[in-house]
């Protein structure tokens, strides 16, 4: 492994520990909150210590093989770090079972999201999941910030390009399209109507849920 692919490896693995430990720095604050309930402070440890244990992986390597994601049950706390940095995220849809690594999708999701804030200037994303077919699941990040400009289109999975104002290093498209393509889906930039900018993150379906799973009109949406 030459020097400049080490040098690579370890910023990616920088961006996304600052990333985590912002959420970690957050919710110890909130621990000390006198005025968090006792139910509160539970789901708060809860989510520390997973964010810890992800944290614990990154560091030695263990992402792990892929595996099926049950996206109601994974969700709610892949995004929960988002909540601790004080974002809002809505969730649409879910009820489906794709192939994947949990880390990985975790990852992307956070890249998305703190994007939105750090790039778009906004708070509030929408993570809507829609069965695209029999194979595929596409989970569409969407937020209404600042967009992106046309020109900058076609380049911003390009590694270590950003904008000229921009506060960030280049770094998060490019890894998160990766590490989607790694795990047999794809990570891409869609169409969006009106201010911001959507991802859309495909990956293969493991199984539709059986129609006495999901009833009609009972798809779960959620907010944090």
């Amino acid at each position: 492994m030459t020097q400049s692919s080490t040098t690579r490896e370890q910023r990616e693995l920088l961006h996304e520990l600052r990333s985590t430990m912002a959420g970690l720095v957050s919710g110890s604050v909130m621990l000390d909150n006198p005025d968090v309930s006792p139910e509160a402070r539970q789901r708060l440890w809860e989510s520390m210590r997973r964010e810890l244990d992800r944290m614990d992986r990154l560091l030695s390597g263990r992402m792990g093989p892929t595996a099926e994601i049950d996206l109601d049950q994974a969700l709610e706390p892949i995004l929960e770090l988002q909540r601790l940095k004080g974002r809002h995220v809505e969730v649409r849809g879910a009820g489906d079972v794709v192939q994947g690594r949990y880390d990985a999708l975790a990852e992307v999701l956070n890249i998305l999201v703190d994007n939105a804030a750090t790039h778009g200037g906004v708070d509030h994303s929408v993570v809507e999941v829609v069965r695209r077919d029999e194979d595929t699941v596409d989970i569409r990040v969407s937020d209404e910030g600042r967009g992106i400009p046309p020109e900058q289109r076609d380049h911003i999975f390009d590694w270590g390009l950003r904008g000229e104002d921009s506060p960030g290093e280049g770094i998060g498209l490019n890894l998160a399209q990766r590490l989607m393509t790694e795990d047999g889906g794809s990570l891409r930039l869609a169409e969006h109507e009106g201010n911001g900018s959507s991802f859309v993150i495909t990956l293969p379906a493991a199984r539709r849920p059986a129609d006495d799973d999901v009833a009609p009109g009972s798809r779960r949406a959620w907010t944090y």
